[in-house]
Order: C-alpha cells, then sequence, then structure tokens
C-alpha cells in the first residue's frame, strides 16, 4: 500500500505483480483479483506467456501505467538485497520500460505482524532515479548501498 499511496498523489495507475498462488488463497485470493494484481504462474511455461502477453496488453491500455514487483522474486525478509530473477529485467526491455529502484527501509514483517498496533510504526522509503532494464540489478546495488550509507 505504500507505492500505491506515493504514485496516487502523482496521478499514476499501477499493478502488483503476483505469483499465481496468492490468487489460489480461500483467504487473500479475492483480494488479488480485485486489486488488479496480475498473476504469473511460474510453474508453467504457458502461464509465463499469457504473462508476459497481459503485461504488454495492460501497457498498451492504460496510460501512465506502473508495474511493481519484488525483483528478487518475493519479499526479501532479511537485511541486504538477494540476487535479482531475470524477470524484471525482461519485462522492462520488452516493455521499453523506465525502471525507477524503490527501497522501503524498516522492520516491516513486524508492522504486518502486529497490525493492527496501537504504538505508531516509521517506514522509510528510498526512490532512486531511473535506471537502465540491462544494468538493473548492478544499479539498485549502487542505489541500496548509498542509501544504507545515509
Amino acid at each position: 500500500m505504500v507505492m500505491e499511496s506515493i504514485f496516487a498523489r502523482e496521478h499514476k495507475n499501477g499493478a502488483w505483480i503476483a505469483k499465481q498462488e496468492l490468487f489460489e488463497s480461500p483467504i487473500y485470493g479475492k483480494f488479488f483479483e480485485y486489486s488488479g494484481c496480475i498473476s504469473v504462474d511460474l510453474d508453467n511455461k504457458r502461464g509465463l506467456l499469457s504473462f508476459f502477453k497481459n503485461i504488454k496488453k495492460t501497457f498498451k491500455k492504460v496510460d501512465n501505467m506502473n508495474l511493481y514487483m519484488f525483483p528478487e522474486g518475493e519479499r526479501f525478509k532479511g537485511e541486504g538485497v538477494t540476487s535479482f530473477q531475470s524477470g524484471a529485467s525482461k519485462i522492462a526491455k520488452a516493455n521499453k520500460l523506465t525502471i525507477i529502484p524503490i527501497y522501503i527501509d524498516g522492520n516491516n514483517e513486524k508492522v504486518f505482524e502486529d497490525a493492527p498496533y496501537e504504538e505508531k510504526m516509521t517506514i522509510e522509503v528510498y526512490i532512486g532515479k531511473s535506471v537502465e532494464s540491462a544494468t538493473l540489478e548492478e544499479e539498485y546495488n549502487e542505489f541500496y548501498k548509498s542509501v544504507r550509507a545515509k
């Protein structure tokens, strides 16, 4: 919800990429479906092909579209940054997208674990300068190091 809030102020549209298994959850499945998330079936080649076609079609239909994803393939609960999956770069290259790296700093798991909570929790969001898809991982790591040095 952090990203949606930031981009809503700029009147931009956006959608999250989520694994197909999240859509199949009896508790959260409808939430993902109704919130406009785009599913990706990582275990099925046809599912991946369909996913890439969906992304392309969505970008053609929606102006000011933003696509939110965790390039590591999932939310990373540890410290630092893990290796990126190839999907983020492939999506960016295929759709000629500008990539804006974002780092969310804070004890995010604690925020979700204790919600609703009585005391205020702070999460800092850092937004970097645009990067090229070909050098996404390297440039993101440099961005991350610059944030951590502050």
